[in-house]
């Protein structure tokens, strides 16, 4: 079975999209559908990761067929160590461009991070537990557990929330940043049992399509229907559960892990359509298929880029003011269209074509670096 061409596609629609919102010209000039939830609540920014993570396990799927979706010891160490050397990219990452190293402290996770551990945990278990039903059981007990945890022990308040007394006693108030005049780490402990239950709901819908896929489009097509509408019942349970949990991505929260991963699912099957059933495999479909067959390099790239360009040695005197490279195209973009939130957004929009233009010959050369 090849590659499967909607997977890579909405992958890189992804792994784009956390490039642009990760990279504005401007913090303090965004589009508000760019922009993240401080607390409760769900932007279609606020999908995007959770979208990736729905993608990590259903890749979990089609990666493991040499392994009979058997968790081997084989199996058992080419996951522990592809997720280790993702958490380790992620640290190396937050340590770049390597100065003051000996003053450098872990300050919680990141993306990288919590991709890395979600994978790991979420392929052993899949292939420990093999069945849509044990599966299935585990992510509902994960779910529930959460929640119970949650109000048996604080509040959904960022104040009263047990994740961040957790973050706090392992990495220390000063290692925190603030939100919402609280030390709250973004990619929390406690919140990753939300992010393992998306990684699981990913590997079962990798699963149900992987196991169905078949060379006749009507047949694909029928797979894809169903995939949408789960995704709607699970768009509809989370929305439910919002009356009891918050949909909440800095909780990554029990109704927020169905609300994103039904859209994700509705996102797959409108992709397939596109892709599997009507064949068209040229123009956005290349474009973002760049990204996705190199995600991993496309997002660190875009760190690194964005972390040099604000080195010393690349900064320039303009206006009587220190600026960077992307300050220096966001004030040009905002004196050419007189809408700053506009030039945010076209400084975003480089960004992606700079580390679009990088990867591009990886694709061209059939080279899909991976961990």
């Amino acid at each position: 079975m090849k590659r499967l061409l909607s997977l890579d596609v909405l992958r890189g629609l992804t792994v784009a999209c956390m490039i642009m919102v990760n990279n504005p010209g401007n913090w303090g000039h965004m589009y508000q559908p760019l922009t993240h939830y401080i607390w409760d609540g769900c932007s279609p920014t606020d999908l995007v990761f959770p979208t990736f993570l729905f993608i990590v396990g259903a890749s979990i799927w089609f990666a493991m067929r040499r392994f009979d979706q058997k968790l081997s010891k084989s199996a058992a160490i080419k996951i522990i160590k592809r997720g280790i050397l993702i958490f380790l990219v992620g640290e190396l990452l937050k340590m770049y461009p390597f100065y003051n190293l000996e003053t450098f402290q872990i300050r919680g996770f990141g993306v990288l991070q919590r991709i890395g551990i979600a994978y790991t945990l979420g392929a052993l278990i899949a292939l420990w537990l093999r069945s849509y039903k044990k599966i299935a059981l585990c992510t509902v007990s994960l779910l529930v557990g959460y929640h119970i945890i949650v109000f048996a022990f604080g509040d959904a308040t960022i104040e009263g929330y047990l994740g961040r007394k957790i973050d706090l006693a392992v990495f220390g108030e000063e290692r925190l940043p603030m939100r919402l005049g609280f030390h709250f780490a973004a990619e929390g402990i406690l919140s990753t049992l939300g992010a393992l239950s998306t990684v699981l709901i990913g590997y079962m819908a990798g699963k149900f399509i992987g196991s169905r896929h078949s060379e006749d489009k009507n047949r694909t097509l029928q797979s894809f229907i169903y995939l949408a509408a789960i995704g709607g019942l699970m768009i509809t349970a989370g929305l439910v559960w919002n009356g009891f949990f918050p949909i909440n991505k800095p909780m990554w929260s029990s109704s927020y892990v169905l609300y994103a991963a039904g859209i994700a699912m509705q996102l797959w099957a409108l992709t397939s359509y596109i892709t599997d059933y009507l064949g068209k495999t040229s123009g956005a479909t290349t474009f973002f298929r760049v990204f996705g067959t190199n995600a991993l390099f496309a997002f660190v790239l875009s760190g690194v880029i964005v972390r040099t360009i604000k080195l010393p040695p690349l900064l320039w005197e303009a206006g009587g003011k220190t600026t960077s490279l992307s300050g220096h195209f966001y004030n040009y973009f905002s004196s050419l269209t007189g809408n700053p939130e506009l030039a945010s957004l076209l400084w975003s929009l480089v960004m992606v074509a700079i580390c679009w233009v990088i990867t591009y010959p990886l694709y061209r050369k059939k080279i899909f670096i991976k961990l």
